[in-house]
């Protein structure tokens, strides 16, 4: 099994899922996460399209895989989860390219319980999966005690937090970017720290500009730029070679080591960034 070592940093990961999901299936699922079950070749052929591209991480397609947005049965959220897992190494099978269990936000911590994220956690540890990118967060939640968690199992994991804010530097919730990068910083059991969604590189940047970057590894994933509404569809502006070239700048200029995209953003994308 590849590891962290056997790639190094930086570390371009793939782009987004959901959002190319439906521009290339046939008969693409309101739930891209169900694709791993009932459009499996279309999922593979998503994650081989971002290893072509040049990504050396990729994410099981498992976002939304929990018992609040998928199913309240977590047999079925389990069954998901497994293919997933079973479809991200059948595509990283020829080279080294990690794979990362993606794990999103259910629901307010009120909502929430440290065993609605433990129990998602253990499906992946159970099946050899140890590194974790827990993404398009709106607060810390129970973020440490799950980086703690999986510390106790599996000491060489290594573990992703990020954040998604607007464009003034909050979340939906209402919390503050920085004070979210730099409490999850402090906690000896996260790696990487950093934002992905909600805004394209240019937002993202600025912020990183203006705020104190904790003493940690740096991870950015923005989306391709604000959405389009047409006809009810979202669609993002084609603007690859800009997109590549705002993400390689914060590496360059800002000290970011973990690089990849979000919403609207495609395997051309990823080519992009990795010429």
């Amino acid at each position: 099994m590849t590891k962290i070592s056997d790639v190094g940093f930086p570390l371009l990961f793939d782009g987004a899922m959901g959002t190319y999901y439906p521009e290339v299936s046939k008969n693409p699922l309101p739930l891209c996460e169900m694709g791993n079950i009932f459009d499996r070749d279309t999922i593979l052929k998503i994650h081989r399209e971002y290893i072509a591209a040049g990504a050396r991480a990729i994410k099981t397609n498992t976002f939304q895989a929990n018992r609040i947005f998928l199913s309240p049965e977590f047999d079925v959220v389990r069954k998901v989860i497994e293919s997933g897992i079973k479809i991200a190494r059948e595509a990283a099978a020829d080279g080294k390219v990690l794979i990362f269990g993606s794990i999103g936000q259910m629901a307010p911590k009120e909502a929430t319980s440290f065993n609605d994220y433990r129990e998602i956690v253990d499906v992946f540890l159970i099946n050899g999966i140890t590194d974790f990118i827990f993404e398009t967060y709106s607060s810390l939640d129970h973020l440490i005690e799950i980086a703690e968690y999986i510390k106790s199992k599996e000491k060489d994991s290594f573990i992703i937090t990020s954040f998604a804010i607007e464009a003034d530097g909050q979340t939906r919730m209402g919390e503050w970017g920085d004070k979210l990068i730099n409490e999850a910083a402090n906690c000896k059991h996260i790696d990487a720290v950093g934002f992905n969604c909600v805004s394209g590189p240019l937002r993202i940047r600025e912020y990183l500009e203006k705020i104190e970057i904790p003493d940690s590894k740096i991870s950015i994933m923005p989306n391709a730029g604000y959405p389009t509404v047409i006809n009810g569809r979202t669609f993002y502006p084609n603007n690859k070679e800009y997109f590549a070239n705002a993400v390689v700048n914060m590496m360059a200029e800002l000290g970011v080591e973990i690089i990849g995209g979000c919403c609207g953003t495609t395997p051309e994308y990823i080519k992009e960034i990795a010429a």
